[in-house]
């Protein structure tokens, strides 16, 4: 009965054990990312085939706005594939596009 008992205890924590190593990888995985984008200024391409944190880095300079805000903006329109005025330059608007 004692060796039932053992076992059952072992299985258990070996189990758990297994459970919880297999949700640690996850954790450290890399975040997933929307597709590539370009950011145009006008009609020139400022940032070409860019993931969305260079894009975002890259619009939150030219607009002078806080880069998590354009960083969920650029995240949106690399996953719905509509483009994006985020702001206005002299040079003309600075837009985001999704890559085709």
């Amino acid at each position: 009965m004692r060796n039932i008992i053992k076992r059952t205890a072992a299985c258990a924590v070996l189990g758990g054990a297994v459970l919880v190593t297999a949700g640690v990888g996850d954790a450290y995985a890399d975040p997933v990312q929307g597709g590539l984008v370009n950011v145009n200024i006008g009609n020139v391409t400022i940032a070409a085939n860019v993931t969305v944190d260079a894009a975002a880095a890259v619009v939150a300079n030219a607009c002078g706005v806080d880069l998590p805000n354009v960083n969920a903006l650029v995240y949106q329109v690399s996953q719905t594939g509509a483009p994006t005025t985020v702001c206005q330059q002299s040079n003309g608007p600075v837009t985001v596009t999704k890559v085709a």
